[in-house]
């Protein structure tokens, strides 16, 4: 096969010529050339902010529906310790399964006849001690 051979580089008086060219045709068929537009600045993109590694979890949706006691109640106790209520209900659901996951297991434990499950109630004396 033949090698093709490499084109010339065009001379920079080559382009300034048809360029000069080209304006001096323009100007004659009375075209006027665009002006060029300022460059305008493109609007920097808003950065989602960065959230802290302890909320990295998406929590999903409950609904939950209480009497209206019981909601006066919770939203009277969210006030005065000083969180949201949200952030209260989620406590609350968070200690009631660990007790009844607890409570739970011990009485699978039973059931299961498990030797080695044993349920110690401290005496008075124990507790006065401690």
């Amino acid at each position: 096969m033949a090698k093709k051979k490499k084109a010339a580089p065009k001379s920079k008086a080559k382009s300034k010529a048809k360029t000069l060219k080209a304006k001096t045709l323009r100007a004659k068929a009375g075209v006027k050339k665009a002006p060029k537009k300022a460059a305008q600045k493109k609007a920097a993109k808003k950065r989602p902010a960065k959230r802290s590694s302890a909320k990295a979890v998406t929590p999903s949706g409950l609904r939950v529906q209480l009497p209206p006691a019981l909601e006066e109640r919770v939203r009277a106790l969210a006030a005065t310790m000083n969180v949201p209520l949200e952030q209260l209900l989620v406590m609350a659901l968070g200690e009631f399964t660990e007790a009844w996951e607890d409570h739970m297991q011990t009485i699978g434990d039973l059931n299961h006849g498990d030797d080695r499950m044993q349920i110690v109630v401290p005496s008075e004396e124990a507790k006065k001690e401690e």
